[in-house]
Parts: structure tokens; C-alpha cells; sequence
């Protein structure tokens, strides 16, 4: 009985021993399942029997050893916060092994064209059709740039989820189906708004930067919690079978652009040439200002600018009418501010434009008005190249006439009150005078005869005396003029 009492409390003692270890492992594992490391790159939210602890920030904790209810009581969800990127091909052509190592324009043309549920495709506003490939990089939970609280509560609650089996199927992450969509509805909805080349060619970053707007306001409206970074668009063409035609007017277009800048360089150097850069937008128009008008003109229906007095002009007229009103009431009052504020104004239509236009409609008093204005601004300091030049010959020009007349009338004056005194000397003076300037004169052919003789010779001119006096000719026309002299 002794040996099995012994062996009993043996047994007894190690069962206790064993089931205390037991105990002690159960309880450590217990105890470390509430433990929890958070990556730098993670943010994690705290759950007690399935339900959110803590208070506004607090329940969202950053990296770091984290303490909480042990399982299955308590639980971490964690969230990333890492940038993802994510290739859309939604509206992408449809692309097997070989289509991706083969560039666009070398790609075999389908007869079929496009084969819907297979080649994605946008729509643009002016009814073309582009294939766009579309790049987006994100984050969750992140808020320009910084972890957000409510951004991580709110992906945790509407698009991830608390639930375990959230994090361990992550096929179930609707993350980029969600993002996919947003994107993809801002796409179609940003191209209905512009042209096939704005989002093809011309305008491709402003396209994209419209596409993260509207998909961001997607996802705001869905308390998401996701935030892009970016959008770019990497690849963008036209159906397979419009590109050699699409390449013709593209290739067109950019030669009628390299002439049309030609045509501005040669407009802008004959411009300056004439007047000079400060004067010539004001008199004629900046070029681009007259070549948006005619591109306005050329998108209206009737395929042109208004014409002048029609009833589609009147506004445009009358609000050209006071500007230049108010100019030159400026002017007089020598507001300079207001002179240079309305002067760029006035180069929007140029006063020359204003003034035919104000003749057309046979407002003559404006024109008049246009007219002095246009004389001042040429008249003025601020204008140079040939018109200057002009300008200044005319006025020096016209100083020597008055210069001339004057002293023509000082001289007829002063001939007058000699002749009034002695007319008869007068004239034999200025007999013998005339008779000396003509028979020294080179450019006058003279044959001397004795006194008497009445001879009539008919004879052709010496050539020599002819060439001297062709000689005296041409330098009588270089020298400039003598002054009038008293005699």
C-alpha cells in the first residue's frame, strides 16, 4: 500500500508540474498575442471585441511596440501607408505577349478597327477616339502627404474592413478596383470636356491633373480615405487604323504652325522697322491679340469676325469706342498710369483698326478724333524706325522751306525799297548782273559774234561743251543750295 500511495503522489506530483508549465506557456502566449510591432510605414487601430478604442487620435497608433487586449478579445488592424501604383489599361488597346514589345506605329492594323470588351477606348468632346494608358500612384490613410486619423479610420471602415479575414484574403481588397473605377470615371468624364488633340497631344498634363481632381472628389464623396499622388498618362494614341492619317494632319499642322510663327517673326521685324516697338502695338494691334480674334472668328458660325455695324459687332465697337475715350481723356489729364492701363487695352484692337472701323460707318467725328491721337502717337519720342526717319526729313524739310520763304521775303522787301528809290539803276544793275551770271554760267552754251553782223547759223552743239555741261549739271544737283545773298 506504501509503494502505491508513493507512486501515486508521484504521478500527482508530476501531472501538477507538467499541467503548471502548461499553464505558465498558455499564459505567455496569451499575454504576447496582445503584443504588436508597427512598421514605419503602417499605421494600426486598436479593436476590443471587434470595436475601435481610444478617442479621435488615439485610436489610430503609429510604429512602434503596441500593447492591447490579448486575442481573441483584442486585435490590431493595421494599415499601409506605403505609395502603391497601379497601371490602368481600362482604356487601353488589348495587348497579347508580342503587342508589348512592338511599338504603336508598327503594329498590324485590324480590319475589324476597334473589338469592343477586348480594346478600351475614350471618347473625346469633339467625337474623336483615344486609347489612353493611365498610371496612379496613391496611399491610404495619408493626407497631403502626412498619416491622417480619420483617413486610416475611414479605409479601415468602408473599403478594407476590421474583420480577420480582411487581411488574410487579399483578394478580397477592393483597394484597386476602387481606385480603378474612380480613375477610370474621371477619365471619361475629363475627356468628354476637351478634344481629341488636347488629350492626345497638346494639353496631355492638363488632362491628367483634371483626371486626379475629379477621381480625389470620387473618392472623398466615398469616405475612402485613399488620397493620389499622381496621375500620369504614359501612352495615348488613336485607333490603330487613323494613325497614318492622323500623322498627315498632324504633320500638316505643324508646318502651318512653323509658318505661322515665320509669318510673326516677319510681321514683328517689319513692324519695329516702321515704328518702332512702343508705338506699334498701339497703332496696329499685338499680333496675338488679332490672331485670336480671327480664330474666334473662324469658330463662329458664320465662319468669320462680325462685320463692322452688324448687330454681333455693336458691343465689341462701342466698348473699343469708350476705351479709346477714356484713353484720351487720360492723356490730356497726363494720368500716366491710367494712359499705360488703357494703352494695353488699346493694343487688343489698335487704333488704326478703330479709326477704318469708325470711317465705315461714316462716324466722322471719331474718326477725326482716332486720327489726331494716331498723329501724336507718331509724333511722339516713343516712335522709331522708318516712321522716325520719315518724320524727321519731313520736319527738316519743312524747316528749310520756311527757312527759304522767309528769307525770299526778307529779300523781296528789301528789293522793293531800293527799286521804290531808284528804279532805273535797279534795273541796269540787275541787266549787267543777269547778263554776268549767264555768261559764266557752264551749263549755258554761248557763240560770240562782232557787233552788227547779222548772220543766222544753224550749227550742232559740241559734244565736249555738252559733256561739261552735263558735268556741271550732275554736281550742281549733289551740292545743297546757297544761301540767298543781298546784292
Amino acid at each position: 500500500m506504501a509503494a502505491a500511495r508513493k507512486s501515486l503522489a508521484d504521478a500527482l506530483r508530476v501531472s501538477f508540474r507538467l499541467l503548471s508549465l502548461i499553464m505558465i506557456v498558455a499564459l505567455g502566449w496569451l499575454l504576447s498575442s496582445g503584443l504588436a510591432t508597427i512598421q514605419p510605414e503602417e499605421r494600426a487601430v486598436r479593436l476590443t471585441f471587434g470595436r475601435i478604442q481610444g478617442e479621435a487620435e488615439e485610436r489610430v497608433r503609429g510604429e512602434g511596440l503596441k500593447l492591447g487586449w490579448p486575442k481573441p478579445f483584442g486585435d490590431f488592424a493595421r494599415v499601409s501607408t506605403r505609395e502603391q501604383t497601379l497601371r490602368i489599361d481600362d482604356l487601353w488597346l488589348y495587348e497579347v505577349g508580342q503587342d508589348t514589345e512592338t511599338p504603336i506605329s508598327d503594329r498590324e492594323t485590324r480590319e475589324q478597327g476597334l473589338r469592343p470588351g477586348y480594346d478600351g477606348a475614350l471618347m473625346t468632346g469633339d467625337r474623336g477616339l483615344v486609347h489612353v494608358r493611365i498610371v496612379c500612384t496613391f496611399k491610404a490613410g495619408v493626407r497631403q502627404g502626412n498619416p491622417d486619423a480619420e483617413a486610416v479610420i475611414q479605409y479601415l471602415s468602408n473599403v478594407r474592413g476590421f474583420r480577420p479575414a480582411d487581411r488574410e484574403k487579399p483578394e478580397e481588397d477592393i483597394t484597386e478596383e476602387l481606385v480603378r473605377s474612380a480613375v477610370c470615371n474621371a477619365a471619361i468624364r475629363a475627356g468628354a470636356a476637351r478634344t481629341l488633340d488636347s488629350v492626345y497631344l497638346t494639353a496631355r498634363g492638363r488632362f491628367a491633373a483634371e483626371v486626379k481632381e475629379l477621381a480625389q472628389q470620387r473618392l472623398n464623396e466615398l469616405h475612402s480615405g485613399i488620397y493620389i499622388q499622381d496621375i500620369r498618362i504614359p501612352n495615348a494614341t488613336v485607333p490603330l487604323t487613323a494613325i497614318e492619317a492622323f500623322n498627315d494632319v498632324t504633320n500638316a499642322r505643324s508646318q502651318w504652325e512653323s509658318r505661322i510663327n515665320e509669318a510673326k517673326r516677319d510681321a514683328l521685324d517689319k513692324l519695329n522697322k516702321a515704328a518702332g516697338a512702343p508705338s506699334w502695338p498701339l497703332l496696329v494691334g499685338q499680333l496675338e491679340a488679332r490672331q485670336s480674334i480671327r480664330a474666334a472668328g473662324a469658330a463662329s458660325p458664320a465662319g468669320g469676325n462680325p462685320a463692322p455695324g452688324t448687330e454681333a459687332d455693336e458691343p465689341n465697337y462701342a466698348k473699343n469706342v469708350q476705351t479709346f475715350r477714356d484713353y484720351a481723356q487720360a492723356v490730356r489729364a497726363g494720368k500716366r498710369a491710367d494712359v499705360e492701363s488703357l494703352g494695353r487695352k488699346i493694343q487688343g484692337f489698335g487704333l488704326m483698326n478703330l479709326y477704318a472701323t469708325a470711317r465705315e460707318r461714316r462716324d466722322e467725328e471719331l474718326a477725326a478724333e482716332i486720327l489726331e491721337e494716331i498723329n501724336r502717337v507718331l509724333l511722339s519720342n516713343r516712335t522709331g524706325g522708318e516712321s522716325a526717319k520719315s518724320i524727321n526729313s519731313a520736319r527738316s524739310y519743312s524747316a528749310g522751306v520756311r527757312q527759304h520763304a522767309r528769307a525770299q521775303a526778307e529779300r523781296f522787301t528789301e528789293l522793293a525799297g531800293k527799286f521804290a528809290e531808284s528804279p532805273e539803276v535797279m534795273l541796269q544793275r540787275y541787266l549787267a548782273q543777269v547778263k554776268s551770271e549767264i555768261l559764266t554760267d557752264p551749263k549755258v552754251e554761248k557763240w560770240y559774234l562782232p557787233p552788227g553782223l547779222k548772220l543766222v547759223v544753224r550749227l550742232s552743239s559740241d559734244p565736249d561743251i555738252l559733256r561739261r555741261i552735263q558735268r556741271a549739271v550732275l554736281q550742281a544737283r549733289k551740292q545743297p543750295p546757297e544761301p540767298t545773298r543781298s546784292r
